[in-house]
């Protein structure tokens, strides 16, 4: 999570982006969503996805889920 914290704080480019995924968040999900939460659900992403990848060989994780389309990970 610092990783991610580091990249939005110190780099314009992420910062901007993540602004976008956050304000996707807060439209989509719920409007109260924090920067912490949306950085924990980055976290948690970047963690399962390669289970998912591994049990779901013919469902594409990156191509369907929102969070894989928005983050490009």
């Amino acid at each position: 999570m610092n990783e991610i914290h580091q990249l939005i704080e110190n780099a314009p480019e992420h910062q901007n982006a993540f602004e976008e995924f956050l304000a996707g968040l807060k439209k989509d999900i719920n409007p109260s969503v924090s920067k912490d939460e949306a950085v924990e659900m980055l976290c948690q992403h970047i963690i399962t996805k390669p289970v998912f990848e591994a049990l779901f060989e013919d469902y594409s994780l990156v191509k369907s889920n929102p969070i894989s389309v928005s983050t490009n990970i």
